[in-house]
């Protein structure tokens, strides 16, 4: 057996094989011409794969980059560890997923009020969706606003603390002169995963409910 090689992280390839999938899942949604209520519970299935998608995809990245902090065979090895920057900050500046997102958080959000759901028998589906809408937005909202976005960037030390610690800015000697390793353990620690975990729960239910649509 060979040695295991130090983890990688490769932003590039990582977003880039979800967009094309999210972008397959698109293609497929626009292609649908009718307003039948068996395609819009397509569509709408379609929107859940991309918010699944995107969502898992940016957690799984943001796990996979912080983990890399946390590992001394990367730390200790400054080509290693310049690179691991250089990909962190990639995950934090590429906006590909991001406008994907809110396109679908703004379809949920209008299927949860499309006129064909007032129907009592609808109730529990449309209650659903908006509860996912919310939960979506909200997890949108704590991915940070501007040029730098990304999972856990709302919390005072995110993968951006670790990138200019890494770099070898000291915070005048407060608690950010620990190890870089040790400010990645305490990252991935505070990091909420529940508003994920919701998420993916509120996807399986929309999807139990919506199977009733268009028989």
């Amino acid at each position: 057996m060979g040695e295991e090689k130090p983890l990688s992280v490769k932003i590039d390839l990582g977003i880039a094989e979800v967009v094309r999938s999210v972008d397959a899942i698109f293609a497929r949604r626009h292609n649908r011409k009718t307003e039948a209520l068996a395609d819009f519970a397509s569509n709408l299935s379609d929107d859940l794969d991309v918010c699944s998608e995107i969502v898992k995809a940016l957690d799984n990245l943001f796990i996979e980059l912080v983990r890399g902090f946390s590992s001394a065979e990367i730390t200790n090895v400054p080509a290693l560890l310049s690179g691991h920057v250089e990909e962190t900050r990639k995950y934090l500046s590429r906006r590909e997923l991001l406008p994907r997102l809110e396109e679908c958080i703004g379809a949920i959000k209008t299927a949860s009020l499309d006129s064909r759901l007032k129907s009592q028998d609808h109730r529990a589906l449309v209650l659903a969706l908006r509860s996912l809408a919310s939960r979506l937005q909200f997890y949108r909202d704590k991915l940070g606003m501007g040029a730098i976005t990304g999972v856990g960037q709302t919390e005072d030390w995110n993968l951006e603390t670790l990138c200019e610690r890494a770099l070898g800015y000291q915070y005048g000697g407060g608690k950010l002169a620990l190890a870089v390793e040790a400010i990645a353990e305490e990252v991935f620690r505070n990091h909420d995963f529940d508003v994920s975990d919701n998420i993916h729960r509120l996807i399986g239910t929309v999807r139990t409910h919506a199977k009733a649509l268009g028989h």
